[in-house]
């Protein structure tokens, strides 16, 4: 899982424009994550100049339950669309 660190979010919006799923959205200067869109492909992670964006040491770390669509399958290396979500966004910055 991804957290924001707000201390260090400047609500540039590159994660948000960056984000193949959309999940990432810029509210009054700060970056939140919609935890059920999100899938932790880290695009916003490596996007942000900041380096806001951390991935979580642990999912305690939300005081809130949020459930996160990450699905571990065999298949994951042959169906995964992320790649082709992250190539499409790319193309069409």
């Amino acid at each position: 899982m991804i957290r924001v660190l707000a201390e260090k979010c400047t609500g540039c919006k590159r994660c948000e424009k960056n984000c193949p799923l959309d999940a990432i959205v810029v509210t009054e200067k700060l970056a939140e994550v919609d935890f059920y869109t999100c899938v932790n492909c880290r695009v916003c992670m490596r996007s942000c100049p900041q380096e806001a964006i951390l991935e979580a040491e642990s999912s305690t770390e939300f005081t809130d339950s949020k459930r996160v669509n990450i699905i571990i399958c065999d298949s994951c290396p042959i169906n995964c669309k992320i790649p082709d979500l992250i190539q499409e966004k790319i193309n069409n910055s």
